[in-house]
């Protein structure tokens, strides 16, 4: 069940509406909360608005989907619609539309309050997707894991190996 901690009520914990099995997986500045509830494989994402109000969060047709993060108006996750991999998608939570991300998107891990996605060695902004620079192939990759609303992405490089953190702005 999902728990909030206000951080203007110290002390307190709320216990949230949500899904049976919900497992939240964010929260934007506004307190929309967003998640994936259910059983293994079978997951249905969701989306629970400042006022209460709890909406599956998901694609026609999909299997099941998964969300992964949110922010601003826009949530990011992975949806299952039969294909030999996980659809990579983006949802604008003001009214759960949804559109595919790049298909070499190898996954999701953040997304920022202009919509601007990124994961793995990626960075998409509306349908173009492009490389982050440092990788340089073979035994060099990057990786991002969160984006911040002024752009800049932070991740970690792994030189056969050794792994250190990364920042890159203006990409």
């Amino acid at each position: 069940m999902p728990l909030r901690w206000p951080a203007a009520r110290p002390g307190t914990v709320e216990v949230l509406e949500a899904p049976a099995e919900a497992v939240p997986a964010g929260i934007t500045r506004n307190g929309t909360i967003v998640g994936s509830a259910g059983d293994f494989a079978e997951w249905t994402g969701w989306v629970r608005y400042p006022d209460g109000r709890v909406e599956d969060l998901t694609v026609p047709g999909a299997r099941s989907s998964v969300v992964h993060a949110a922010e601003g108006h826009w949530a990011v996750g992975r949806v299952d619609l039969g294909e030999p991999n996980s659809v990579r998608v983006r949802w604008d939570l003001r009214d759960r539309s949804w559109s595919r991300l790049a298909d070499e998107l190898p996954w999701v891990t953040d997304v920022n309050a202009r919509g601007v996605v990124v994961g793995g060695d990626r960075v998409v902004r509306g349908g173009d997707s492009r490389i982050l620079p440092g990788g340089g192939g073979g035994r060099i990759g990057v990786g991002a894991r969160a984006i911040a609303d002024t752009g800049t992405i932070v991740g970690f490089r792994n030189d056969d190996g050794r792994v250190t953190p990364v920042r890159w702005t203006g990409c």
